[in-house]
């Protein structure tokens, strides 16, 4: 249960962070609208009426005048909008080549030692314990 809580207040947030919130107060108001002009007219009538410009209600008006105040911010200037789009480019990455230590630095076993199904003894000394 804590999950579906948490997840449904993940979506409430992203849906007033994204506006969405103007957009199921639209849909109200063009259900209202339409339920009220379907009352007296053709449901094709009643529709296009609905959302044409010309009849919208005050609630649609006062929706858009939101939604225009909301985009433009504090200072009354419309912010800008990021593109639809976004381009991710990187540069290819680089080659290195690694060359192998050389042997003589005893870095490395020997290739003999290698090649041989006898142990090697360790390079270093295992740490002794300070118990």
């Amino acid at each position: 249960m804590p999950r579906r809580f948490a997840l449904a207040v993940t979506l409430f947030a992203w849906l007033l962070a994204t506006g969405g919130h103007w957009d199921v107060a639209q849909t109200f108001a063009w259900g209202r609208m339409f339920a009220t002009n379907s009352q007296t007219m053709s449901l094709a009538d009643a529709a296009k009426k609905t959302f044409s410009v010309e009849g919208r209600c005050d609630l649609c008006k006062k929706i858009a005048r939101a939604k225009t105040h909301q985009d433009c911010g504090d200072e009354g200037v419309p912010r800008i909008k990021p593109p639809e789009k976004v381009l991710l480019a990187s540069l290819p990455p680089a080659a290195v080549f690694l060359a192998p230590a050389p042997l003589h630095l005893g870095l490395l076993p020997s290739i003999a030692a290698l090649a041989s199904a006898e142990p090697v003894a360790p390079l270093l000394t295992p740490p002794r314990s300070l118990a």
